[in-house]
């Protein structure tokens, strides 16, 4: 259950325990992505790509994201 997985990563990253967030994030951004909250899933892609590590990584995930409310709403007003 995606919902679940994300309230994890959430009260993981609230407990400012671990040692690299910005993993986190982008297992948070994964899971809302896959929750289809694609706004919040992006947020947390930005979040993630203020690590050097995850900056492509992350940074792939927004244009996906955006690529997707696109279509979305592309199909919406057919």
């Amino acid at each position: 259950d995606w919902n679940n997985a994300a309230e994890a990563f959430r009260t993981a990253l609230k407990s400012r325990n671990l040692d690299k967030p910005a993993d986190a994030h982008m297992a948070l951004g994964t899971a809302l992505f896959n929750a289809n909250k694609f706004a919040e899933a992006r947020g947390q892609f930005v979040a993630a790509a203020a690590s050097p590590a995850l900056a492509q990584a992350a940074g792939n995930w927004i244009k996906f994201v955006d690529q997707e409310i696109a279509r979305r709403d592309a199909v919406k007003d057919l």
